[in-house]
């Protein structure tokens, strides 16, 4: 398994909950992108979302990660050249990600049937929605997408939550036992 990050990103968590629910998710093959205080390395983890999306690679993306899949998805597949973040770089002509009206969002929102936990100051979109509705099936609480993924791929998913911060030893989040169990049959489909 492999976690593209940089320095400022929120890997001690999620590790840490990727342990508590299989110690050996780190012999999996599978992509993580995790939330980021700034972006950095940017075009290293579009590159490996481009690769994990084409090869059928299982990839979770959480908060950046969601962003970062939104932005590789917009360039590549519905060819907006210079899709982005508007965080790195405010001066895009397709600002498929921007800062959230109200601020920083953070706490405890519901998604679904299930409440979650957020911490992000920027978000997907809204005005690109029709564009990935076609490919991806989502998930919108309020006016924010909370959930994204890809129909067609084994499991290529971003969320604007950090599973990692409701996932304990005991009670391991659903969505990363979900996500581990894919990469368990990537690997035996692999082998």
């Amino acid at each position: 398994m492999r976690i593209i990050a940089s320095p400022s990103d929120f890997t001690t968590s999620l590790e840490k909950a990727l342990s508590d629910a299989d110690p050996k998710w780190r012999e999996l093959n599978g992509l993580i992108i995790p939330g980021t205080l700034e972006f950095q390395d940017v075009d290293a983890k579009l590159a490996a979302i481009k690769d994990a999306r084409e090869n059928g690679t299982p990839t979770l993306g959480e908060c950046g990660g969601l962003q970062l899949m939104a932005v590789e998805y917009a360039r590549n597949v519905l060819c907006l050249d210079g899709a982005s973040s508007t965080e790195i770089n405010p001066d895009t002509f397709h600002p498929i990600v921007i800062e959230n009206p109200k601020g920083l969002r953070v706490g405890i929102y519901p998604v679904g049937g299930r409440h979650e936990s957020f911490w992000h100051r920027f978000s997907f979109n809204p005005r690109y929605l029709s564009s990935f509705m076609a490919d991806w099936s989502m998930v919108v609480s309020g006016d924010i997408v909370v959930e994204m993924r890809l129909a067609g791929h084994p499991f290529f998913m971003g969320t604007q939550y950090h599973s990692s911060y409701q996932s304990s030893s005991i009670n391991p989040h659903p969505l990363l036992i979900e996500f581990l169990n894919v990469c368990r049959i990537a690997n035996t489909i692999g082998k």
